[in-house]
């Protein structure tokens, strides 16, 4: 009875110390850990004494651990307290026989676990130089599988570390080390680090293991000793660049956070790829080895170092995801000020809004969850950014200035920062994320205009309106897409608070914010004649419809706009194609209006893509394709023109290269056909080439190939050691034409299907295979259900579908799955039937409009 009364009282005194830490009743103030770490038998000892401030009396302590082996603990004040330990299933419990006043009191605690093979806890790995490493990993609540204590993001403690090593090893940890000694009476070593600012247990960080220094440098003028190790094998030249960027970086934060780098030291260590993702901890980053290349396309090194100023620094009891946001939002800043490369917020904006279109996940959620903190952290920099071209660079940095100087070291709510913006910048943006974050859907905002005379002088009202999408009616070139709902005037608090830049013939600028359903903005210096661009560089959250007049301007006013402007006016378009609410031929109308001179890598991959996709169905929409070819000749004897022009700083570009090499290659271009065969020609001579370019030589090689042409080849290949040579060689085989041709080229891929499946697949998309290779697959389908696994065979089919477009195909695979019920794809059967019918629908909806709009041309 007894026993049963006392796990009653430590369950209740579990349940109020709970709450009460989380409240502030008991404080954690310094944690001293000691851990014995033994890296080859993947275990580890540690003892803890944890100093804290009781601020009301109670009789138990409960903390977090998960899978650790508790030895013994014990409570102090003034004296040793009598206690009893009780361990649950994430939680223990000490006990105390006598009250623990209001005050000071110690824990002291022995235990032991192992090393994970799991990036949680105390991790272990293999590094590329063969020897173990064990890193920290405490984020997501996983501090508490490394030693007991209150793993909560909201509460901050100083941190003692020691650690216990082999001689030989380097041990690295947040705080700059004190000393580094060998124990006496051991072969051990004991490395002492000084005691940390106030942090969470999360931002706690430490690495043990054959680490190699690769360089250092110090940060001017605070003079910060900054260090970088290594794991990897790592080329010098890699490392020069970022010590570089840690320079470049650090002093941008500084420059317009108007704050320091707020540690003593820095330590960088870079650790394999193939060693999960690995996380920053406070004054040790660690990095995947991929992100070495200073060059990279995305800014992750430079979102490590903005961890230092923001996540680490300040936390956040509510909406986590605010943090996230700005640290994004400062990388991709940084990265651009250190640079080279022209990395615009367009470009960054309109890569992600398309991955999140595609994935229809972003505008779903009513409520947000921490559960979806990566749709929250990508919809959040799109926010900030929309918010600080709204304030422009200076008040916005001022009042990210202004929340860190506040709240440093502590924890803030996000109603603090919105009221930082507010007081510096004098607008309450409350309603506009308010909006964002609880609004289902997205705004699309459409632009008309009205003009009349009014005392022999005209006045033109711009009126727009605001439409909610929402993921579970998005539409895909469908027939009657009905995925917007239009809102009306008793709706206006379901409305957006969108702030917008405005342009007009490029010589006006105003900002506003749109807030009602129905909006009439009166401008003086609009004209008839003038056209408009709602949201030029896309900085704001939102999708962009002009009525067709208004959208006539803008495209003829195509090659006057700046290469900024006229790529976020080609992806608000490229959006609403994508939804159905404009056709095809207005993209197609922009693309034959770019100037000759306009070189931008973003805008030719969306021509590109966007041309790729006409082509799977191009044959249904004009069987000879001549006005197609046409089209695609002066396209891309535009990007030929660019890649000339004089001074033009992309003209080596190698993409731009490929997309128009592909295009002008289709068309069979005297000067492009002669200098792919001359690239051919030194292939076979074994000089240097580009593997891509060497692909489309190929293809015209092999385009008009008789037997002789399709046999040297295969000779070719069967003597290849290089793979990527050999795959380009397979590749170029899909060129050839003819009935008996293609034949011979299925049947030799099949030969050996396990190894040339990818290759065969590579077919699929010349218009002179995919018959032949379905016909193939359905006749050999035995022989195929042999050799490959059922997975495979219902990718193979899946990737067959990409290309199909009548219901000609759609009617042979679900004739096909119908005799071989056995065949279990689960849901790609109706993906792939629901793909082909999208392209049907696109096909009967818009293809008058692209045939007829291409004939126009002639």
């Amino acid at each position: 009875m007894n026993e049963v009364k006392s796990i009653v009282l430590l369950l209740l005194a579990y349940l109020c110390t709970k709450n009460s830490t989380i409240n502030g009743t008991i404080i954690p103030k310094v944690y001293r850990l000691t851990f014995n770490i033994n890296i080859d038998k993947g275990t580890f000892a540690a003892t803890e004494n944890i100093e804290i401030y009781v601020k009301k009396p109670t009789f138990a302590l409960t903390l977090d651990s998960i899978g650790l082996e508790i030895e013994k603990g014990s409570i102090y004040q003034d004296k040793k307290l009598p206690t009893t330990l009780e361990i649950f299933s994430e939680k223990i419990g000490i006990k105390s026989e006598k009250i623990i006043t209001k005050g000071f009191a110690q824990i002291m605690l022995t235990f032991h676990g192992n090393l994970s093979s799991t990036p949680q806890g105390l991790h272990r790995f293999v590094a590329k130089n063969g020897h173990f490493v064990v890193k920290s990993e405490f984020w997501d609540y996983n501090a508490r599988r490394a030693f007991p204590c209150w793993d909560d993001p909201h509460i901050k403690s100083r941190f003692v570390l020691k650690i216990i090593h082999r001689s030989y090893l380097t041990v690295l940890s947040s705080t700059p080390k004190a000393k580094d000694h060998q124990m006496k009476r051991s072969t051990n070593w004991k490395a002492v680090f000084k005691r940390s600012s106030k942090m969470t247990t999360s931002s706690l960080s430490f690495i043990v293991g054959g680490i190699d220094s690769i360089g250092k440098t110090s940060v001017w003028p605070w003079q910060i000793p900054v260090n970088v190790y290594s794991t990897v094998n790592l080329n010098l030249y890699l490392t020069d660049n970022l010590l570089s960027a840690i320079n470049c970086t650090m002093h941008t934060f500084n420059n317009h956070l108007r704050r320091g780098f707020p540690l003593r030291k820095l330590d960088i260590v870079i650790v394999p790829s193939s060693v999960y993702t690995p996380r920053s901890g406070w004054g040790l980053i660690m990095i995947d080895e991929e992100v070495m290349n200073f060059k990279m396309s995305r800014s992750t090194f430079h979102y490590h170092i903005a961890t230092q100023w923001l996540s680490n620094l300040i936390t956040l009891r509510d909406s986590r995801w605010i943090i996230n946001s700005l640290q994004t939002w400062l990388a991709v800043f940084s990265y651009q000020k250190c640079t080279s490369n022209n990395l615009r917020w367009v470009d960054i904006y309109n890569t992600r809004i398309k991955q999140l279109l595609n994935k229809e996940s972003i505008f779903l959620h009513t409520f947000w969850h921490e559960k979806f903190e990566a749709n929250k952290i990508d919809k959040g920099y799109a926010m900030i950014e929309m918010i600080r071209e709204h304030v422009g660079d200076k008040l916005f940095f001022e009042s990210l200035s202004h929340f860190i100087d506040h709240y440093a070291f502590k924890t803030a709510s996000s109603d603090n920062f919105w009221n930082s913006l507010y007081i510096i910048a004098h607008i309450d943006w409350t309603l506009t994320i308010n909006n964002y974050v609880t609004h289902s859907g997205f705004p699309l905002l459409t632009i008309d205009r009205a003009c009349s005379e009014i005392d022999s002088e005209e006045k033109c009202v711009l009126i727009i309106s605001q439409e909610r999408f929402t993921e579970s009616n998005i539409a895909y070139w469908k027939n009657e897409p009905k995925n917007s709902i239009r809102l009306s005037p008793s709706e206006d608090h379901y409305v957006w608070h969108i702030p917008l830049s405005l342009e007009i013939s490029g010589s006006f600028h105003r900002k506003l914010i749109i807030s009602r359903a129905t909006a009439r903005v009166q401008v003086m210096e609009l004209k008839r004649d003038q056209w408009i661009m709602l949201n030029p560089g896309g900085h704001s959250f939102c999708h962009i419809q002009y009525t067709p007049e208004l959208l006539a301007m803008l495209q003829k006013a195509a090659t006057s706009l700046t290469l900024e402007h006229l790529t976020s006016f080609i992806f608000d378009i490229y959006r609403l194609v994508n939804v159905g609410r404009y056709s095809v031929v207005e993209l197609l109308k922009v693309y034959s209006r770019i100037a000759p001179y306009t070189i931008d890598e973003t805008i030719w991959k969306n021509i590109d893509e966007v041309l790729t996709n006409i082509d799977k169905v191009m044959h249904l929409i004009d069987s000879n394709k001549e006005s197609f070819s046409k089209y695609i000749t002066k396209i891309f004897t535009n990007l030929q023109k660019s890649l000339e022009y004089p001074n033009n700083s992309q003209n080596d570009n190698k993409t731009l290269k490929i997309i128009k090499t592909k295009w002008l290659s289709r068309v069979f271009d005297p000067k492009e056909v002669s200098s792919l065969n001359s690239l051919y020609e030194n292939f076979l001579s074994n000089q240097p080439y580009n593997s891509e370019l060497l692909g489309y030589a190929t293809d015209i090689y092999m385009h008009e190939a008789d037997e002789s042409k399709i046999s040297f080849t295969i000779k070719l290949l069967e003597n290849e050691k290089n793979q990527t040579v050999k795959s380009i060689l397979k590749r170029s085989l899909c060129a050839v034409q003819g009935s008996n041709n293609t034949q011979k080229v299925i049947s030799f891929m099949a030969s050996n299907i396990v190894s040339n499946i990818n290759d065969l697949e590579a077919c699929i998309t010349y218009e002179s295979f995919k018959d032949h290779l379905w016909e193939y697959f359905e006749n050999k389908y035995d022989e195929f259900i042999k050799r490959l696994s059922v997975p495979r065979i219902c990718l193979f089919i899946q990737n067959m579908g990409k290309v199909f477009s009548d219901n000609s195909h759609k009617n042979d695979i679900q004739n096909f799955f119908n005799r071989h019920f056995e065949l279990q794809c689960g849901s790609i059967v109706e993906e792939i039937l629901s793909d082909i019918q999208k392209r049907i629908q696109w096909v009967k909806k818009d293809g008058d409009n692209v045939k007829k709009f291409l004939h126009s041309l002639d």
